[in-house]
């Protein structure tokens, strides 16, 4: 006869299986939402240049700037990834290829805890997904994520089982450095775990790791840029114009701004790295080094930037979850077959609730669904431009850009997409529409602009960004509104002076 504890155990493993299971369907429900990255349509477009032919050396998107020497091979990896999905199976295939990372991301982060049956971690995941959904768009930065919390998982594993591996993670950076320039974080958690072995006394280990550092640096300067593309992030970090980026782009924003903590996923985010800090003070005795240093590190990325909200989530889980185990003592033993069952109903629940209801965020209440965001992308006022023949310059909102450019493919020019990388031109004279008459009428000018297509919100009196110099020149006669919906609206110049 089988025994109590035999068959008790193997129940219990059933609940852990079925709640792993039925988190990351949780999680993949939750990501997979209509489109709504405008970086992605620039990919698009991109790949399909890329496929038939060499990319220009200049942007051929912008009327703006004649001649501008664009920076873009820093990611074509994921140009040719995402454009390959898109012409597998449309934009639902790219939303399954998102969800299905992110879902490998948030895996990997309880990893240690199905191995070392803890519960605590499970309980946390939902949290921990909801802390990054702010992210769960089609970027390049995705790949940076997963790699990130890949590379720790490796470099939190016990050392006999890591060295097999310590000779794969540079093959990883050589892909990674061609798909998104967020590798630097990587070589730091490597560097932090080289300081680590040297702080335990093990000079072998610590030969090992050195040596896996130094071909994982040497393999990021394997891309079309060479030196220009290992740097290019760094210049970027200490380039003081760049904080133009972190006031105008929600991405780049820092996660605890004004008013921030009152936002739902910054909370969350708080939670997951609150509960992290206690468990390793908790396991101090350990002297888990390289845990503190890559911790810490998590932190001040995720608060530096909304942008790092996912990877500092799940990555401080990784970190959670790894403590747990090395506390030697099984969560079975204390929460037994009914603590399984609760996390299991609990993630039961989730599911069926985000499947049905969606769930809010701070982008809105999000929906399960595919295809393109409608509020998302002018996609009708477009429409209204191609139908009734509206010529001229054409300025549009910063994240339209690459949406128009995918959509014209060139052959009606933009003022702006969200690859130009040089934040005086932003800074000096995209943002005149919004300072003085003398500078708004010095833009269209210089440009010959004859064309506004712009959030409709931006006409609304009362609103912060209204603007301004817009609706005065309506109101004397020298702007004509002849479309608008509930997302964008197109002024065109009348010959009114």
């Amino acid at each position: 006869m089988l025994s109590k504890v035999w068959v008790s155990q193997k129940i219990i493993h059933l609940a852990i299986a079925s709640t792993f299971i039925l988190a990351l369907l949780t999680i993949a429900i939750s990501a997979f939402l209509p489109i709504n990255s405008d970086d992605l349509f620039m990919y698009l477009e991109l790949g399909r240049r890329f496929f038939d032919g060499p990319l220009p050396l200049t942007d051929p998107f912008l009327y703006s700037r004649s001649q501008y020497p664009w920076h873009i091979m820093h990611e074509w990896g994921a140009y040719v990834i995402y454009y390959g999905l898109y012409i597998i199976g449309g934009f639902n295939s790219l939303i399954f290829f998102k969800s299905c990372l992110i879902c490998i991301i948030a895996g990997i982060s309880v990893f240690p805890a199905i191995r070392g049956k803890k519960i605590l971690p499970f309980f946390l995941l939902p949290i921990a997904a909801y802390a990054g959904n702010i992210r769960f768009t089609e970027k390049a930065s995705l790949f940076s994520d997963f790699f990130t919390v890949l590379i720790l998982m490796v470099c939190l594993l016990p050392f006999h089982k890591r060295w097999v591996f310590l000779w794969l993670i540079p093959l990883l950076f050589l892909i990674w450095s061609n798909v998104h320039p967020g590798f630097h974080i990587g070589l730091l958690i490597l560097f932090f775990s080289v300081i680590a072995q040297k702080l335990k006394g093990s000079s072998e280990k610590f030969s090992l790791s050195t040596k896996c550092l130094l071909l994982s640096t040497i393999a990021c300067f394997i891309n079309p840029l060479g030196w220009e593309g290992f740097f290019y992030p760094i210049q970027k970090i200490f380039n003081p114009d760049w904080q133009i980026f972190r006031t105008h782009f929600t991405e780049w924003m820092p996660t605890f701004a004004q008013n921030a903590i009152s936002v739902n996923e910054v909370r969350a985010l708080l939670i997951i790295w609150i509960v992290t800090a206690i468990v390793l003070i908790m396991n101090w005795k350990k002297k888990s080094f390289f845990s503190y240093f890559a911790f810490f590190l998590i932190v001040a990325l995720g608060a530096s930037a909304l942008r790092f909200m996912l990877v500092s989530a799940f990555f401080s889980l990784l970190i959670l979850s790894n403590e747990l185990v090395l506390m030697k003592r099984s969560d079975t033993s204390q929460w037994n077959f009914g603590g399984w069952v609760f996390a299991l109903t609990l993630q039961e629940f989730l599911f069926w609730g985000v499947l049905t209801n969606g769930y809010p965020s701070f982008l809105g209440h999000q929906f399960v669904g595919g295809g393109i965001k409608g509020l998302a992308f002018p996609d009708t006022a477009a429409d209204f431009i191609e139908k009734n023949q509206v010529t001229g310059n054409i300025f549009n909102e910063t994240d339209w850009g690459s949406y128009l450019a995918w959509r014209w493919h060139g052959e009606r020019k933009v003022f702006y997409h969200g690859h130009i990388d040089d934040p005086a031109f932003l800074k000096n004279e995209y943002m005149k529409v919004y300072r003085s008459p003398a500078e708004f009428e010095d833009l269209v000018q210089k440009n010959d602009i004859k064309i506004f297509l712009m959030r409709t919100m931006r006409f609304t009196p009362g609103y912060r960004l209204t603007i301004k110099n817009l609706v005065d020149g309506m109101a004397r006669g020298e702007w004509k509104l002849i479309y608008s919906d509930p997302n964008a609206s197109i002024l065109i110049k009348t010959s009114i002076k």
